[in-house]
């Protein structure tokens, strides 16, 4: 009877454990990735070309209109999906 119980309550943490992992797995979440600014030439419209660490390059964008070109940026991806619209959240500041 005590490994009737056992095995019940094992299961019954396995199937929570499962039902909490395909959960978690549904939740999107926002990515901040570092980039550098390849192109400023639309920055008076808050559009800049930027390129990542893996050399992707597409547009991001800000209402901040004084980045220029080879700045390193972070950069806001929504939902961690690269069609939605990517935003420069802030600059990053070289330490030294």
């Amino acid at each position: 009877m005590a490994d009737n119980a056992t095995n019940i309550q094992e299961n019954i943490c396995e199937a929570i454990s499962i039902i909490a992992k395909s959960t978690v797995d549904k939740i999107t979440y926002d990515n901040t990735i570092e980039c550098t600014i390849i192109d400023d030439s639309n920055k008076l419209k808050g559009q800049y070309r930027v390129k990542n660490e893996s050399y992707s390059e597409f547009d991001a964008f800000s209402q901040i209109t004084t980045y220029n070109k080879n700045n390193r940026v972070y950069v806001q991806i929504p939902k961690g999906d690269f069609n939605n619209t990517k935003f420069i959240v802030g600059k990053k500041e070289d330490k030294g």
